[in-house]
């Protein structure tokens, strides 16, 4: 997932204190029934010297998360920082106090967090290359995806269809049953010498596309996908 670990006390707290002055939005989750249930929160406060958060729960799932709970787990959705906390105590109003995290883990090798797509999750591309006098449709597990675009690998043959800069229109995105249309720039083509032998399930062309047209419903389409499917792992 290409995610880091922080476990500097000074850096935990300069990040907190940037979450809770941006007003950034905050998850709480926990894995039910093979489900991730979640709930936003809002950080309240962070008192250093006790070494506590303060959050408070705004959505109906709370009391479900919370229940048999000793940990949670917390997703900060626009720095893509994840971290796990231990209960303190919780209030009537769904006030949370949890200890200060002893390590975050943080995502910041570029602009747009991207997740590689486990083969289980049946989330599909479909759309349509002329080329010359040929049309080929594409039907094709996403390998990888952001807010700004998608990986997807591609045989030997198919590679052909590609071209840097090339425009891409009507592009159906199926992320598990979110839906969305747009149209892409493939950005990147690259050779199997350059993947890695753990970078691709095939020895195929992996080709990057960049979205174009992605709406504002459809960004949070892939937010709330990349959210239900992130986890820590470090």
């Amino acid at each position: 997932m290409n995610l880091h670990k922080i476990d500097s006390p000074a850096k935990i707290e300069t990040l907190l204190k940037s979450i809770q002055k941006n007003d950034s939005r905050i998850f709480m989750w926990k894995i039910s029934n093979g489900q991730k249930e979640s709930v936003e929160l809002k950080l309240r406060a962070i008192r250093l010297a006790r070494k506590e958060l303060v959050v408070q729960a705004i959505g109906d799932n709370a009391k479900k998360i919370l229940s048999g709970s000793e940990h949670l787990n917390f997703f900060v959705e626009d720095e893509v920082i994840l971290f796990q906390g231990e209960i303190v105590r919780v209030e009537m109003d769904n006030t949370i106090t949890v200890r200060l995290p002893a390590f975050l883990c943080m995502y910041d090798r570029r602009k747009f967090f991207r997740m590689k797509i486990h083969e289980k999750d049946s989330s599909m591309l479909l759309f349509e290359i002329a080329k010359g006098e040929a049309r080929k449709k594409f039907v094709k597990k996403i390998f990888d995806i952001s807010e700004g675009g998608f990986s997807i690998i591609v045989s030997e043959v198919e590679k052909n269809y590609f071209d840097k800069h090339q425009l891409i229109t009507d592009i159906t995105v199926n992320l598990m049953g979110a839906k969305f249309t747009c149209k892409g720039r493939v950005v990147g083509k690259i050779k199997p010498a350059e993947l890695g032998k753990t970078e691709a399930p095939y020895q195929g062309y992996k080709i990057a596309v960049q979205f174009l047209n992605a709406s504002k419903e459809d960004v949070e389409k892939i937010k709330k996908f990349i959210f239900q499917h992130i986890s820590i792992s470090v």
